[in-house]
């Protein structure tokens, strides 16, 4: 989805010429329970083709696409199936968290007051990247970037979390 309707990057071109309040009308026509439904929300900002070309270095994915086949392998090894389909009870026992990282999960939930649904999402999304990270734990960084990826509607204009309507 664009963050306006008339399709700019709010943020680093300053171009729009859309008002805050289209900008919230547009951005409100996804509701809160579709968002609830949505692991990553991430903002991808326009580049330049000139940015585009000048990358000297190939990327072809190979060492983050092992990461990934070993993270999912470890998940099937541990629960038979992936993260994103086990239940919000049993993505809360997978989450092993020290006594800080459990604290700054609630705190997650009470400042963007996020409904269950959504709180086990984050969790499910930090189980992940733990996963990829070869953790056995879930750390304050890792739900700390989960969180991240469900924040795209604050970033523009302040427009709405994912748990208002």
């Amino acid at each position: 989805m664009n963050p306006c309707p008339n399709g700019c990057d709010i943020n680093r071109y300053g171009q729009c010429e859309c008002s805050p309040q289209q900008i919230q009308r547009y951005q409100r026509k996804l509701s809160a329970p579709l968002l609830d439904r949505i692991d990553l929300l991430v903002s991808v900002p326009k580049i330049t083709l000139s940015k585009c070309a000048a990358s000297s270095e190939p990327d072809d994915g190979n060492e983050r696409y092992q990461k990934i086949c070993h993270a999912r392998e470890q998940q099937l090894q541990r629960q038979s199936e992936s993260n994103a389909r086990i239940s919000g009870t049993e993505i809360e026992a997978l989450c092993q968290m020290d006594s800080a990282s459990k604290r700054l999960a609630e705190e997650i939930n009470e400042q963007y007051r996020l409904s269950g649904r959504g709180f086990h999402r984050l969790l499910r999304v930090a189980r992940t990247i733990a996963d990829i990270a070869d953790e056995k734990t879930v750390s304050e960084q890792q739900l700390l970037e989960a969180a991240s990826y469900r924040q795209i509607f604050n970033r523009h204009n302040g427009a709405r979390s994912d748990a208002q309507e």
